[in-house]
């Protein structure tokens, strides 16, 4: 159960001040509830509830800035959420947290490229590699530069990544120099052609550091 309320300007504004008395509120409210029976442990039941409050500025000279925080609390505290050391119950990987979760200054120098640098969502692809978790209260983002440009049919992503801020709050985050590089060309409406490469590594979590390059093809038929 969620809601949402995000607004944006689609204008841009002449002075600084402008832009900023041009924001947009972020709000969103999520209520979620998850139930796990696993042998030898308690049954878990875990209702927790996850605000996010932050704003969106008007385009000031193709810059905009977003700030966002999230605040994740548990209203049934009778679960082990990896952190809270209630390790006779089953996980649901939910802890209490409040943090930044988003702060990031996006710069669009054209019709087709935009420059994002800071905190901030990437999702790649269907997010085996580098997404949000989405069904977590707290959504995993990534400090990084990343710069998307079109070139015709052709669409180009890159990021470096310096942090990954993982969904078990920022006692597991993970420190980061990785290179992600995606590559999608159109063919047609039914038809896009990918190739990519996904260098991951991090430094203070060495056994999840990997190197994943690969191509793809993927589209409909009517």
């Amino acid at each position: 159960m969620s809601c949402t309320l995000i607004s944006t300007s689609s204008f841009a504004e002449d002075t600084i001040t402008e832009a900023l008395q041009a924001s947009k509120p972020i709000l969103e409210s999520r209520l979620r509830f998850e139930n796990v029976t696993q042998a030898g442990l308690r049954e878990t039941g875990a209702l927790t509830w996850r605000n996010r409050a932050g704003f969106q500025s008007g385009e000031f000279k193709g810059l905009k800035l977003l700030a966002e925080i999230e605040d994740v609390r548990a209203l049934d505290g009778d679960y082990n959420s990896n952190l809270n050391g209630k390790t006779a119950y089953a996980v649901v990987a939910d802890p209490e947290v409040t943090e930044i979760n988003r702060l990031q200054l996006t710069w669009t120098p054209s019709a087709f490229t935009t420059v994002t640098v800071g905190r901030q969502r990437i999702a790649l692809d269907d997010q085996r590699f580098i997404g949000s978790v989405g069904w977590r209260q707290d959504e995993q983002t990534f400090d990084a530069a990343r710069i998307d440009t079109a070139v015709g049919k052709l669409k180009l992503t890159y990021a470096y990544i310096t942090g990954v801020n993982r969904i078990l709050a920022e006692a597991r985050d993970w420190d980061s120099q990785s290179h992600v590089l995606n590559a999608t060309y159109s063919v047609s409406e039914a038809l896009k052609l990918q190739a990519f490469d996904y260098a991951l590594e991090f430094d203070n979590a060495a056994a999840n550091s990997t190197n994943t390059y690969g191509v793809r093809a993927s589209g409909s038929r009517a």
